[in-house]
């Protein structure tokens, strides 16, 4: 079979939120998605047999607390032949290093962009092996002839070592419009007396799942019918449970892994603010799409959480709300004062659907890739 492309973009994997993106962008292009072969085919959150997806093993090596994938890079360039690689970058990943010496030393190598959350500068003081990896990733970055990053926070950063025109900013985003059809149909209302409130993701540790517990059983002091829902699985859930205790199907409700957005839709209908006490990533943009404001800790050094990049998303009276201090108290008090002036999610209906319209837009995303690849290409 013949999998020979002009450019190829390689990644660990297609999760079910980026399939989108890949599947306009390949409409657009016929560039196709490198991805691993041997990812567990029970993962729900894997997309797979499709079109624009070509699949090879990887190696997975454990080291130092840490696993390192190795996709077999030279197979796929001697296979795929592609004039040019818009590659994931990950300091996990072997192909971000061999990549960039091939690039480095090889004059016959295919033209190289990263795609990336770029150079996260609070990661530094959280200690000195935290400060030497984000380091790390500089160098690297620099050799290749085009970095993509997510937002523009990471471009003002890292164009003091990059040259500006070697930089483009594509904001990181789901595909909005299919959710906006769904609100229409579950449009805001509301199932309770006190507020509504929601989280939605993985249950891993740095999503801090039982301090979001914890926050919300304070908040029960001043709003008795106050309602949380949590929607997500992981290896944290046992800890979240024990922190709910007597609240669960009363105040808390755990409704477990949901990937159906027609249901996620309806949940979502009824909720008021969208609530983070850990670390921010797609779930903003998420809760953005369908109206939700979102309030967040500002996190950061020493102690986090530390955000990803869609942190920059939450703009104060726009989208959401900052909480500048990291304790339950901080974040109880902005809380009262939001509920103290009506209805945020009415309050900021407008601001948000504007702001998702000018900067969460996919195929602003898929545009800038396609200029990036294209103007690769012209020089290869």
């Amino acid at each position: 079979m013949n999998n020979s492309c002009e450019l190829i973009v390689l990644q660990r994997i297609v999760p079910h939120y980026r399939a989108s993106f890949f599947e306009k962008l390949f409409s657009q292009t016929g560039w196709k998605v490198v991805c691993d072969s041997t990812y567990p085919s029970d993962n729900t959150n894997r997309v797979t047999n499709k079109d624009y997806i070509v699949e090879y093993p990887s190696t997975y090596i454990k080291q130092s607390g840490r696993t390192i994938v190795m996709p077999p890079v030279g197979r796929i360039l001697k296979e795929m032949r592609p004039a040019a690689v818009i590659s994931e970058f990950s300091l996990n990943m072997s192909s971000t290093y061999e990549l960039a010496a091939r690039r480095l030393f090889s004059g016959r190598s295919p033209k190289l962009a990263y795609y990336t959350h770029g150079y996260n500068p609070h990661r530094q003081a959280a200690g000195f092996g935290n400060a030497i990896l984000q380091r790390a990733r500089i160098p690297i970055l620099g050799i290749a002839d085009h970095v993509i990053l997510y937002t523009a926070d990471g471009d003002r950063f890292l164009r003091d070592y990059v040259r500006p025109e070697r930089i483009s900013v594509a904001n990181n985003t789901l595909d909005i419009q299919p959710m906006r059809e769904l609100a229409k149909r579950f449009p805001f209302r509301k199932t309770a007396r006190g507020p509504n409130l929601i989280a939605v993701g993985r249950a891993v540790p740095d999503k801090n799942y039982p301090v979001l517990v914890e926050t919300f059983r304070r908040l029960l002091r001043d709003y008795p019918e106050a309602i949380l829902t949590i929607v997500g699985d992981g290896p944290d859930m046992p800890a979240v449970r024990a922190a709910v205790g007597e609240m669960i199907n009363r105040n808390v409700m755990l409704l477990g892994e949901i990937y159906d957005e027609e249901r996620l839709a309806e949940i979502f209908s009824s909720q008021d603010l969208f609530l983070l006490t850990g670390s921010a990533g797609l779930s903003i943009n998420h809760a953005l799409a369908y109206g939700i404001p979102v309030l967040a800790f500002k996190g950061g050094p020493p102690d986090g959480p530390f955000h990803h990049p869609e942190i920059a998303y939450i703009k104060d009276d726009v989208t959401g709300w900052i909480v500048e201090e990291n304790s339950y108290d901080s974040m109880i008090s902005l809380i009262q004062k939001i509920f103290g002036r009506g209805s945020p999610r009415e309050m900021l209906s407008g601001t948000i659907r504007q702001f998702v319209d000018d900067n969460l837009d996919i195929d602003h995303m898929v545009s800038t890739f396609v200029t990036v690849g294209r103007g690769l290409l012209s020089k290869a």
